[in-house]
């Protein structure tokens, strides 16, 4: 089992892109995990890396965990709340700056899918797993490569009023979203915690409603006492709701 790193030379600031792709599994699956709005490759308390691991060695799919570009800045002393400082590291980037990362990302790994995981191009099949409001990235990636077959999203919902940090103002309007969403007809599994407190629970079944898929094809899993970022039960750190989005992921692939 091999994990190696590197980077794409792409960047919004003065970060590049930042790669760990997980090899060795003897499948033409390939996941790629796009983390929540503000965090980072391996995620809360590592809980997108400890995935990866667990994906990678029950041989279930190869795995891409990646890092969006944004400014590489020191923290404000003055600033004590960590998320507003994540936040800074993003000041002035867009949905479609963000999008183009993404883009990139699957850009290298299709023309690398050989060269990364012993892949020809044409037996390529992609399962994009996404995370918090960057779900909207899934969708969208879906109607330009049709190596994406499946989308998993965790923590996400369809509520797009949110307005409270400058990125979210840059999001699609509503129609643009919908015809994403309507055009996508390959596996769906949502992910819901009941303790989101960024999304309601109607905004997930509204989610999963307007996704093209047959109904045989798209189910959504609700996970009770979960947080919007699936790392805490009962508001208590755990790496059981990942560990169930693993699990899920698990069956999916062996269908």
């Amino acid at each position: 089992m091999d994990q190696t790193h590197y980077e794409i030379p792409w960047s919004y600031g003065d970060k590049v892109i930042k790669i760990s792709s997980f090899s060795g599994v003897n499948s033409p699956d390939i996941i790629i995990n796009i983390h929540g709005t503000f965090w980072s490759m391996y995620g809360g308390n590592n809980k997108y890396l400890q995935f990866a691991k667990n994906i990678q060695s029950n041989q279930v799919a190869n795995v891409i965990l990646y890092e969006s570009s944004r400014k590489n800045i020191d923290p404000n002393p003055n600033e004590t709340d960590i998320y507003k400082q994540k936040q800074a590291k993003f000041i002035g980037k867009t949905f479609t700056d963000e999008l183009e990362d993404a883009r990139r990302v699957l850009q290298d790994v299709i023309s690398k899918s050989y060269e990364l995981f012993w892949i020809k191009k044409e037996n390529l099949k992609i399962t994009l797993n996404g995370n918090s409001l960057w779900w909207i990235l899934a969708f969208y990636l879906a109607s330009e490569f049709p190596q994406v077959q499946a989308i998993v999203s965790v923590g996400t919902g369809l509520r797009l009023e949110i307005k409270d940090v400058p990125i979210l103002d840059t999001f699609p309007k509503i129609e643009f979203l919908r015809q994403k969403l309507e055009s996508f007809h390959g596996k769906y599994v949502c992910y819901y915690g009941t303790l989101d407190d960024i999304f309601n629970r109607e905004s997930f079944f509204n989610l999963v409603a307007l996704v093209g898929s047959d109904e045989s094809k798209k189910l959504m899993v609700e996970m009770a006492w979960v947080d919007h970022s699936f790392w805490k039960i009962s508001w208590q750190i755990s790496t059981i709701p990942y560990q169930e989005v693993f699990l899920w992921h698990k069956l999916l692939l062996k269908k």
